[in-house]
């Protein structure tokens, strides 16, 4: 039961860190309602199971290159940067009430949201190389106990995930729309900071 220990303990760590991925999930469940937050939660999630497995394939040497850093991060800013301005700009159908995504299409559209968000950010391939190395190195390189390790991490990242998600959507209900125009407008400028500090990192 070790492995599974330390994994939630260690997906509690990560899940407390604030980046753009917090701030982005909590806007789309304000904006689009909890089922949204999920989906966007399910993105991040595969894209997480992405990097372990390329780096437990022995691929972290080229996901770890600093020409690849420097590109995925300038990249990565730009997008940011423009979910940022989006945010801010985009205010004249705001209203109390959450809008869902109903649609196959739009609900696909979060998860593949969830997964760009998430990988444009060097620190989060950093992370899973370093995890991935603290894992084989605690567990004497044992593939259950990493795999099992790793699972809680993802596990416990993604439930905490949802629950971000279930109370930011609680929460709009008691928000008017002057309140919910500044949380957008403070929730874009966070997102352009870190796509500044993103592209500034990597120059």
């Amino acid at each position: 039961m070790l492995p599974v220990f330390k994994g939630i303990g260690m997906g509690l760590v990560l899940a407390m860190a604030v980046g753009p991925v917090f701030f982005t999930l909590l806007k789309t469940s304000l904006e689009k309602g909890f089922k949204s937050g999920v989906y966007l939660a399910v993105g991040i999630s595969i894209n997480d199971l992405f990097f372990i497995a390329l780096v437990y394939s022995g691929i972290s040497n080229f996901v770890n290159d600093p020409q690849f850093q420097y590109y995925l991060g300038i990249a990565g800013g730009a997008i940011l940067i423009a979910f940022g301005l989006f945010s801010i700009v985009r205010k004249k159908d705001i209203n109390t009430t959450s809008k869902p995504i109903k649609s196959r299409r739009g609900l696909i559209g979060l998860v593949i949201k969830g997964f760009l968000v998430n990988g444009i950010n060097p620190a989060v391939i950093v992370f899973w190389i370093a995890t991935v190395a603290l894992g084989a190195g605690e567990f004497k390189s044992n593939p259950q106990d990493i795999l099992l390790f790793l699972a809680c991490i993802v596990l416990t990242v993604f439930t905490t995930d949802v629950i971000k998600a279930y109370l930011a959507n609680k929460i709009r209900r008691h928000l008017n729309v002057g309140v919910i125009k500044m949380v957008y407008t403070v929730m874009g400028l966070v997102l352009v900071g870190f796509g500044l500090r993103l592209i500034l990192f990597v120059v």
